[in-house]
C-alpha cells in the first residue's frame, strides 16, 4: 500500500491537532502535490470543542494527583471518537469524498511529556487517541504516535512542527521566527535561505496555558475572548519579576516544557502571591498574559541571538488575542516586525494539524522528519506509526 502512495502524484490527508490548550480539535484537510520538492495546499479547516465533560476528564487526568487508570484508558476511546467527528466535519465542510481521502495523521491528545527524566522517571511522553478506533470508522491509512521514535534515539520529542515549518515557510530574503501560541509557546527559527541543519526550534514557556486556567477558575470563562479580561487589568510588574526568574529560562535549547510544569499548583501559588498585592481578577490575566509575552520575547532575543530583523509571525490560538500582540511589540528591543500567520495569508489556527500532515507524508515516504538540532536526537528518523486499512 505505501508503495502504491508513494507513486501517486496528488495525495489528499487529513491532519488532527489537539493541542495542551484542550479548546478541541483541530482538523485540516490538505492537498500534497507529490513530487521533488512538495507542496501542500489546504483545502478546508474545521475546529470542534471538546464536550465540557470531555475537558475536564482530561485536564484531571493530566495530573499524577488526580489521574485514574481506568479513566485514561476510557479516554483513549473517547478522545478517538472526538477525532472522528473531527475528520467527519472537515470531509463535510469541503463536500469531499471519502474514497478520495488516503490518510489521516493524528497528533492526538497529550496528557504528560517528560522530556528531562524528571522525578526520576524515564524520560516519555503520553498522547491519547486510539489509531485503530479512527482507522476502523473510515478504514483509512491512520498515522499517529509521533513523539517516541525521537525519544528512542534520545531526542526530546518536541518540537516536531520544525520540519513541516521549513518545508511550507522557509524564504530565501527574510528571516522568520515561526510562533506558535498554544497551551505551551514554541518557536522555529529560519535564517533567510535557510539549510535544515540551520534550523532551530524550542518550547519558550507558557503559552495560553495559565491565561485559559485563570479565566475558568476566577471569571467561569474557558479563555480570554480577544484579550479583553487581560486588557482590563493591570499588570503586576513584582510578580512578572518573579515569574521570569524562572529557571527554565536559563536552560539552553534544546528543551521543552508543558502542563506538567505550568500546571494548576503553578496557578494557584500566582493567585496565593496576588493576594499580598491586593491585586484583582482581571489584574492577576493581565499579569499572566503578560508572563506569557514577555516570556516569547525574553526566550528570543536571548536564543536567537542574529535575530534582528526580519517577521516574528504568530500562529495558534495566541494569534487571535490582541493584547498578547501588543505585549510582544511591547516588550521586543529589536527590529523584527510582529505579525500573523493571517498575514500572510496562511490560517494561523491550522498550522500545526497541517504540519502533521507533512509528517505522516513523510512517513509515507519514509524521510526523516525530525530535526536533529532541535530535538537532541542522536539520529534522523521518519516518525509516526501506523494503523493500515483492512483490505476489502
Amino acid at each position: 500500500m505505501l508503495k502504491k502512495l508513494q507513486k501517486k502524484k496528488v495525495l489528499y490527508a487529513v491532519g488532527l491537532m489537539s493541542g495542551t490548550s484542550l479548546d478541541g480539535v483541530d482538523a485540516a484537510l490538505v492537498k500534497i502535490n507529490n513530487k521533488k520538492n512538495p507542496t501542500f495546499e489546504m483545502v478546508e479547516f474545521e475546529s470542534i470543542s471538546y464536550p465540557e465533560s470531555l475537558k475536564q476528564k482530561v485536564l484531571k487526568n493530566s495530573s499524577p494527583d488526580s489521574s485514574n487508570i481506568q479513566e485514561i484508558c476510557s479516554l483513549n476511546v473517547e478522545l478517538s471518537n472526538a477525532y472522528v467527528e473531527a475528520v467527519k466535519k472537515v470531509l463535510e465542510k469541503a463536500c469531499f469524498d471519502l474514497e478520495k481521502l488516503d490518510f489521516i495523521a493524528n497528533h492526538g491528545q497529550t496528557v504528560w511529556h517528560n522530556s528531562n527524566n524528571l522525578g526520576g522517571h524515564a524520560s516519555s511522553t503520553l498522547q491519547l487517541g486510539d489509531a485503530s478506533t479512527i482507522s476502523a470508522a473510515f478504514n483509512k491509512l491512520v498515522i499517529y504516535d509521533f513523539r517516541t521514535l525521537d525519544m528512542a534515539y534520545g531526542g526530546s520529542g518536541a518540537p516536531l512542527i520544525p520540519m513541516s515549518e521549513f518545508m511550507i515557510f522557509r524564504n530565501k530574503d527574510i528571516s522568520r521566527v515561526l510562533l506558535n501560541i498554544g497551551g505551551i509557546g514554541n518557536i522555529t527559527y529560519m535564517p533567510k535561505n535557510a539549510k535544515i541543519d540551520e534550523v532551530f526550534a524550542f518550547d519558550t514557556g507558557p503559552g495560553n496555558m495559565l491565561i485559559d486556567a485563570s479565566c475558568m477558575k476566577l471569571f467561569s470563562k474557558p479563555y480570554d475572548a480577544s484579550g479583553l479580561i487581560g486588557r482590563s487589568g493591570k499588570v503586576c510588574d513584582e510578580i512578572l519579576d518573579e515569574l521570569m526568574d524562572d529557571e527554565y529560562f536559563k536552560m539552553q535549547p534544546p528543551k521543552s516544557t508543558g502542563r506538567e510544569k505550568y500546571s494548576k499548583e503553578f496557578l494557584n501559588k500566582v493567585i496565593e502571591k496576588a493576594k499580598e498585592y491586593n491585586l484583582k481578577d482581571e489584574d492577576i490575566v493581565s499579569t499572566l498574559t503578560a508572563f506569557t509575552a514577555k516570556s516569547i520575547i525574553n526566550q528570543v532575543e536571548t536564543f536567537v541571538e542574529d535575530f534582528n530583523d526580519g517577521e516574528l509571525v504568530v500562529s495558534g490560538g495566541g494569534a487571535n488575542n490582541p493584547y498578547i500582540l501588543d505585549l510582544l511589540k511591547k516588550y521586543k528591543t529589536k527590529n523584527y516586525k510582529v505579525i500573523t500567520g493571517f498575514d500572510l495569508g496562511i490560517n494561523a489556527d491550522a498550522k500545526e494539524a497541517v504540519g502533521f500532515v507533512v509528517l505522516g507524508y513523510l512517513r509515507i515516504m519514509n524521510k526523516a522528519s525530525n530535526v536533529i538540532k532541535v530535538t537532541g536526537a542522536k539520529k534522523a528518523v521518519s516518525l509516526g506509526s501506523m494503523v493500515l486499512p483492512q483490505e476489502n
